[in-house]
């Protein structure tokens, strides 16, 4: 047999086998595939891939299924993506249905809002059609966002003024209830204790007097005018 050839008068021909290598000259089976082919002849593509080299990666089909290996048609597609392939998605606008975002591993997006489960990697939101990192905010989003702020500041300092007010407020109530403690009774104590040490002073400070007087006869009176000064 030939090269690349196999089986009863030669009539078969191997397959894609890895690094184009010859596939066995009796059974065809090749030692290993190129890539998205089906080992042992690698002839057919895996499940989800279509064309001449298995290249093409097959559409959204209904179910996951698998697409046709030769053309790539599904038999049914997912939600807002148009047949035969399940590959374009469906505009807005036609017959109402929502242009679904990049939803992961293909799944559908909602009918109604057009949000999805889960988004392939590179994409965020709900509709998953915008690229991770690079949102664009226009004028609109960011004034919304400036009064959000704004807004927020203002509760804040709303709220710490009046918090302020309160414990100045509880403090001079505790010290006006301190105050009210006191009765006129107390004060008329407070103020009977005070004269009676007054004159307590007074009188040691006559007998020191008297004692130092007495002491001091026999001396000029200018000593004792000038003692008592």
């Amino acid at each position: 047999c030939q090269p690349y050839t196999y089986g009863v008068n030669c009539s078969g021909r191997c397959g894609s086998c890895l690094a184009n290598a010859a596939c066995d000259r009796d059974t065809g089976h090749c030692h290993s595939c190129k890539d998205n082919f089906v080992m042992p002849y690698c002839t057919a593509c895996d499940p989800g891939y279509h064309g001449t080299n298995c290249s093409e990666k097959c559409g959204r089909c209904a179910s996951s299924q698998p697409c046709d290996p030769h053309t790539g048609h599904c038999l049914a597609c997912s939600n807002n993506v148009a047949m035969p392939l399940c590959k374009g998605r469906v505009g807005p606008g036609v017959d109402g249905v929502i242009n679904c975002g990049s939803c992961r591993d293909g799944a559908p997006c909602r009918h109604d809002n057009g949000f999805c489960e889960e988004c392939e990697e590179g994409y965020d939101g709900y509709l998953c059609q915008r690229a991770s990192g690079s949102a664009v905010y226009g004028p609109a989003q960011v004034g919304a966002i400036a009064g959000s702020v704004v807004t927020v500041g203002l509760v804040v300092a709303l709220a710490v003024l009046a918090g302020a007010w309160w414990i100045r407020r509880k403090r001079d109530k505790q010290q006006g209830n301190r105050s009210d403690n006191i009765g006129p009774n107390a004060r008329l104590t407070r103020h009977d204790n005070e004269s009676a040490r007054n004159a307590r002073r007074e009188d040691i400070k006559f007998d020191d007097l008297g004692k130092r007087t007495e002491n001091s006869k026999g001396q000029k009176p200018i000593r004792e005018m000038e003692y008592l000064y």
